[in-house]
């Protein structure tokens, strides 16, 4: 093993040294397994002897030895050994410097809550260390899950119900750990947090390559689960060459978790002064692309087709379900509360009206589209991961919460390309609980950009009551 070396460390005695640069997800040594052995014979062992065993199964335990031997713990180790049936790797958890010293973290193969005393000075070390895979935060049972032993994966899948633990914050390391060991031959140079939010992960890699890894409603992320995901990969692959501007091509599918990769669209959010800055002529061409972008999802595929495939109609009443349970027992502002009840008799009355459904894109959200603020043009839209199938002016009341005279022209454009009627109310309407309902979902964060901003439409809104009302 000419990449390593054993000598002197700061830690404990001995260590184990990189004689070279390693990049995050290279194999550092391998080596073949050593000695297995029943639970019994590791308490006739001395106890220098037993803290260089490690647990196989619940009944046999396997005699560590060089380099592994040597290797020293740290709370913030810099590789994890990967172990299959003839051989034990060590991999890179990131980029590992000449002259560094390789550690891993003990509890990943621990389960027998041993306790020791730790002088690895790492930023998150106690001091202290009790060896048992279960007593890592939850974020770091995330990251190291798949290095532990198959028994202790087992009881991980137990106590969470086939569910990978999310990690609370982006760990940008993380992150390209699992990209790294998905995919081999994509070389990471750089990457990007581009949202941390409550549906996804969006990372950018290379500056040119969009990961997203979806989390459902408890911040999780999947593994190996059916999911809307999977409706979602199959739903881009038929649209592929039915819309005209850019969408996800999708590269790259996750395997160790669910995710996916596609180049990025060229682009950034449409803002209000971006939009202001375009004269008469851009926002007809912008106009007319997004409404020739929602004529062309609406033709892509039937609601039966759809559902076929795991597309779900939309749920309209549990909007008002949830705006009901929750605000008026939070909310003391009376103009809220006046704005909260007409909008909900006008919405409820209004979902009870038989109209056209549609498979819907059900996002259209300035920030998932890609404008070129240079070119002054839109160049794609991202993020399908709410298709749903329900009434056609649902896909137009995102615009509304950005300019109610930019929606209006964008659908009077689609009905002159469909010949089909739309409602510039129900627009507005849908509009108005969507936003109340984020404000039920974040009514306990008040300090929040989600409660913050509801609050500011309401009282806008509440000054236009009547807008587009026949």
């Amino acid at each position: 093993m000419n990449e390593i070396e054993v000598k002197k460390s700061d830690i404990e005695k001995s260590g184990v040294f990189a004689l070279q640069d390693f990049a995050i997800g290279e194999s550092v040594y391998r080596y073949k397994h050593g000695k297995f052995i029943g639970k019994k014979e590791v308490a006739l062992f001395s106890q220098d002897e037993q803290d260089h065993t490690e647990p196989v199964d619940g009944s046999r335990y396997e005699i560590m030895t060089p380099p592994a031997r040597f290797v020293n713990h740290s709370c913030d180790p810099n590789i994890v050994e990967e172990v299959t049936d003839n051989n034990r790797t060590a991999i890179a958890l990131r980029n590992i410097k000449k002259g560094e010293e390789l550690t891993v973290d003990y509890r990943i193969r621990a389960y027998d809550d041993w306790v020791m005393e730790c002088n690895c000075k790492s930023k998150n070390c106690n001091g202290k260390v009790i060896g048992n895979f279960f007593s890592l935060p939850s974020n770091l049972q995330v990251k190291y899950i798949q290095y532990a032993p198959d028994f202790i994966q087992k009881e991980y899948t137990d106590r969470n119900s086939q569910k990978i633990k999310p990690l609370q914050n982006f760990d940008p390391i993380f992150i390209q750990l699992v990209i790294s060991r998905d995919f081999l031959d994509l070389k990471i140079e750089k990457i990007t947090l581009i949202d941390n939010g409550w549906d996804n992960v969006v990372v950018e890699i290379n500056d040119n390559i969009i990961f997203r890894f979806p989390k459902d409603n408890n911040f999780t992320f999947y593994k190996n689960d059916k999911t809307s995901f999977d409706t979602e990969v199959e739903i881009l692959g038929i649209l592929k060459n039915k819309i005209s501007l850019q969408i996800p091509k999708i590269e790259f599918l996750g395997k160790s978790l669910t995710y996916m990769g596609y180049p990025k669209i060229q682009g950034g959010n449409l803002t209000t002064e971006i939009f202001d800055s375009l004269n008469s002529e851009q926002k007809e061409k912008l106009t007319f692309d997004l409404a020739n972008f929602l004529r062309e999802i609406h033709a892509s595929i039937s609601p039966d087709e759809a559902r076929k495939i795991g597309v779900v109609n939309e749920d309209l009443p549990s909007y008002s379900r949830s705006i009901k349970s929750v605000l008026p027992n939070k909310i003391k502002d009376k103009p809220v509360l006046d704005f909260m009840e007409s909008t909900i008799e006008e919405y409820d009355g209004m979902i009870q009206e038989k109209v056209e459904s549609v498979f819907l894109y059900n996002d259209l959200h300035t920030e998932n589209m890609a404008f070129d603020a240079t070119a002054k043009k839109l160049n794609g839209v991202f993020d399908f991961g709410d298709i749903m199938i329900g009434d056609v002016n649902i896909d137009f009341y995102p615009l509304y919460k950005f300019d109610p005279y930019f929606m209006k022209a964008v659908a009077e454009k689609y009905q002159e390309l469909t010949g089909r009627k739309l409602n510039l109310r129900r627009m507005v309407i849908c509009g108005r609980i969507n936003e109340l309902s984020d404000l039920a979902e974040f009514i306990n964060q008040p300090e929040s950009t989600v409660y913050k901003n509801a609050i500011l439409r309401i009282e806008k809104w509440n000054k236009e009551l009547d807008l587009f009302k026949a």
